[in-house]
């Protein structure tokens, strides 16, 4: 099943690409349960040896991803729809998200592990911003899939959802 919201994203070659690998256990969680921090990879250096530019904005991915994946066990989809972009509520109704969330959720279930397998970085035009785009390979409880998220980020580290994709 594909479900996808907001705007496709060309990265230029000017784009930061940092791959890395971390594996992500997740429980059922109640309202009560805190939700557990991904412990991700703090890539130091590219693999032309110079430092990663945006390495603290894909850091500040981590506790608003943490978040996405508490309020989707929870089923709270309209949580989900406040953390989200301009791009996305100027093309997705907080109705067609919960929509195609209840979708994947019917269909695959809560995650049950997931795996970052990359993310890049790409300086948003005339702004300070940054989109960070992570990519996870997935277990659901029924099924697996290539999970894509894209974070808008402010230099002052407030994330926002651009858009979220399972494949």
């Amino acid at each position: 099943m594909r479900i996808r919201f907001a705007l496709a994203l060309a990265f230029a070659a000017s784009a930061v690409a940092c791959e890395g690998a971390v594996d992500l256990a997740y429980q059922v969680m109640s309202s009560e349960s805190p939700s557990p921090t991904p412990t991700r990879p703090r890539p130091t250096a590219l693999a032309s040896g110079t430092a990663d530019p945006f390495d603290s904005r894909w850091a500040a991915t981590g506790f608003d991803y943490s978040r996405f994946r508490q309020r989707y066990e929870q089923r709270n989809y309209s949580a989900i729809y406040a953390m989200t972009d301009e791009r996305l509520r100027a093309t997705t109704t907080e109705a067609q998200l919960t929509t195609s969330l209840t979708a994947v959720r019917e269909r695959l279930g809560s995650i049950t592990r997931s795996r970052e397998v990359g993310h890049l970085g790409r300086a948003v035009p005339n702004s300070r911003d940054v989109d960070i785009v992570v990519v996870f390979d997935s277990v659901f409880q029924r099924g697996v899939g290539i999970e894509t998220f894209v974070w808008h980020v402010t230099p002052s580290n407030l994330t926002y959802l651009v858009s979220y994709d399972v494949r």
